[in-house]
Formats: C-alpha cells, sequence, structure tokens
C-alpha cells in the first residue's frame, strides 16, 4: 500500500537510534519502498556502540541524513536534535527497532492536515508482545489521564505517531529527554487542548533487549508531567508566551 500522492507538506521522518545494528538497514529500507510521497528520513545515532554506526555508515545516503551524538543523550534528546535539522512541515517519528510498520505510517498521514498530532495506537492484538506489567501500568496512566481530561488517549507513548513541526518546537523545550518525550509531546498536547487522532496499528515483536527501564520512566514521567504543568498552565509566561 502506496502513501497518498496529494500530500502537499513535506515529511520528515526522524528515526531515534540506540544500538539497533540487527533491524535499522531494515527500518530505513521499508520506509523508502513504501513511502510514495516527497519525504526526508533523519536518522539520529545516540551514541551506539554496537556497530550500528558502520551500518549507518554503509547505507544508500538518497534522501537521507545520518546524524550522531558523540556522548548519550536520550531518546529525546536524539528526536531533538532529528527535528533541528529537519525540513519538512510534519514529524514522523518511527523507532528503529522495527516493532512499528512503516505502511502504518500511511494510515496516518491522511489524518494530519486536519489534526495536531496523529498516533499510531497499539490496541488489542497489537499489545500482545507486551510484558503484564507494561499492560497494567499503560492501561493505569491512560485511564487516568483519561478521567482528568475528560478525553480517551488510546496510547501516550506510542513511538509512532506524525505531529506539526510548529507545534513540536513550541513544546521542545520542556519536553524530556529520556524516553518520556512522547509522553510528554501527549501531555502537553491535552493541557492546551489541540487535536488528537488514535489509530489503530500493528505492532511487532521487538527483536534484542528493551532499553526502557521502568522505574526510571516512571520517574520521568512524573517529573515531567509536573514540568510541563508549571509552564503551561501555571507560568506560562516565562515559556515565551
Amino acid at each position: 500500500m502506496k502513501a497518498p500522492l496529494n500530500m502537499t507538506k513535506q515529511l520528515s521522518i526522524i528515526i531515534p537510534v540506540h544500538k539497533e545494528k540487527e533491524m535499522i538497514k531494515k527500518v530505513i529500507d521499508d520506509l523508502r519502498s513504501t513511502i510514495n510521497i516527497d519525504f526526508e528520513c533523519i536518522v539520529v545515532d545516540d551514541c551506539s556502540g554496537d556497530g550500528t554506526s558502520k551500518i549507518l555508515k554503509n547505507l544508500k545516503k538518497k534522501n537521507t541524513q545520518i546524524l550522531r551524538h558523540a556522548l548519550r543523550q536520550g531518546y529525546g534528546a536524539a528526536i531533538k536534535t532529528g527535528i533541528k535539522q529537519s525540513q519538512g512541515e510534519i514529524i514522523c517519528i518511527i523507532d528503529g527497532d522495527g516493532t512499528y510498520f512503516s505502511e502504518d505510517i500511511v494510515k496516518l498521514l491522511p489524518f494530519i492536515n486536519e489534526y495536531d498530532m496523529v498516533v499510531g495506537a497499539r490496541l488489542g492484538q497489537s499489545t500482545r508482545y507486551f510484558p503484564i506489567y507494561q499492560k497494567i501500568a499503560k492501561g493505569f496512566i491512560c485511564n487516568l489521564l483519561g478521567f482528568v481530561f475528560k478525553r480517551k488517549i488510546e496510547d501516550i507513548n506510542s513511538g509512532l505517531r506524525l505531529m506539526k513541526k510548529s507545534l513540536v518546537k513550541e513544546y521542545a523545550g520542556i519536553l524530556s529527554d529520556k524516553f518520556s518525550f512522547t509522553a510528554g509531546i501527549t501531555l502537553a498536547m491535552l493541557l492546551d487542548n489541540r487535536r488528537i487522532k488514535y489509530i489503530p496499528i500493528n505492532y511487532n515483536k521487538r527483536i534484542g533487549k528493551s532499553k526502557v527501564k521502568v522505574v526510571s520512566y516512571t520517574w520521568n514521567f512524573i517529573k515531567g508531567y509536573a514540568k510541563i504543568l508549571y509552564y503551561l498552565k501555571l507560568d506560562r509566561t516565562r515559556f515565551g508566551q
């Protein structure tokens, strides 16, 4: 399935990478064969030490920028680096571990003109590879915030989403440099009553070990939520608004 050809705004696909030598080439190859509109691919290697950098160096550079952090900065920091270098008006993020499918970007694309952010939601069978503790934590957080915001939140931290660049840049300064970046951008948009669309997607079994540490992720999420709430609702003037 090909992406719609009437997409007029250039698309920047950002792939944050840390030690993904098994899958990163396949992820990029799949994007090139699936997305049939004008787009650029920006891969940000967050100081991988497993051979990922060598694989990226040998890739064909067509429509692709390869950036590297000399020191480990984090998942969110890699996305921010990609955004700074991007040319498109629409930002897409997708993980480099092969858990998301490039075909699902095609599902999200038709909605980005109408919504501020379109999120690929991992629901039902798509969560079958989640550890039980992750399912429980994800369900609890989504239900709790859904109650607080009076809106249904399908997937708060999905690593596949489309966002308008102007809004991401607006919030970038208060978003985490770690894995809670995705939850943070969701919270910021909820607090500002932005338009968010959730589209069910497929989710693949991860190759290799997950880098998400549940305790540190939860702590960073709490800190990030407090920071976002403070700047957007309690001290907006310091945020430059």
